[in-house]
């Protein structure tokens, strides 16, 4: 039965049960076989043609259209379920900066500077400040809002194309580490500290001193 079992395998492209004849077999017919080859070739196609695209972009580009999605969507997986920081209430969620990016982009990355915010509270409102600071002292507390605030004494970053390029792709990673770490669940608000020290470690882009809030 088990020599049975170990001999079925399911088409990679009509996702049917068969028998397979050798041990690398993963199609059930010729007609699949050079169907799913076709797809392949064309995911391959799309993906270096994605990376050529990139590749073409200045270095404010890829920060704009890449980096800081996705750095914001390592924001919404450690606030995941949280309400806004600011007015404190539920529905749909952004990753709000606490000092903008325009003014501040030395710290656009940092993740102590983004928080889990409304859109409502960050665009209609222009990132609502005053109760954004209220929100942090209330959740994380004083030291915490001071710590942020001193972040605006990061020394701009002076970094080359090729090692966004790298970040972009470091960034994939570390979604995908990040959600072993938090597994969909809930954090309190000390785990959501300790995840940005350790996301802002990983990723390499601020001195140490920037990165830890202790």
């Amino acid at each position: 039965m088990s020599k049975i079992m170990y001999n079925k395998r399911k088409c990679k492209e009509c996702k049917k049960v068969f028998e397979k004849k050798q041990p690398l077999q993963y199609v059930c017919s010729p007609i699949c076989a050079i169907n799913y080859a076709k797809k392949k070739e064309k995911s391959k196609w799309q993906k270096e043609k994605k990376q050529r695209l990139i590749d073409l972009e200045s270095i404010r580009g890829i920060q704009s259209k890449y980096i800081q999605p996705k750095v914001n969507e390592l924001v919404r997986i450690i606030d995941n379920s949280q309400p806004c920081i600011a007015s404190g209430t539920f529905g749909k969620q952004n990753a709000g900066h606490y000092y903008h990016a325009g003014g501040n982009p030395q710290i656009r990355f940092n993740l102590h500077n983004i928080h889990i915010q409304s859109f409502h509270s960050n665009s209609a409102l222009a990132g609502d400040v005053l109760r954004y600071r209220e929100g942090i002292k209330r959740v994380y507390g004083l030291d915490y809002l001071e710590f942020m605030d001193s972040l605006t004494q990061t020394p701009t970053i002076k970094r080359t194309k090729t090692f966004y390029l790298e970040l972009n792709n470091k960034l994939i990673e570390v979604k995908k580490w990040l959600k072993t770490q938090t597994k969909g669940q809930i954090q309190d608000s000390a785990s959501r500290i300790r995840l940005r020290n350790e996301v802002n470690l990983l990723l390499g882009i601020y001195n140490k001193e920037y990165c830890i809030f202790k």
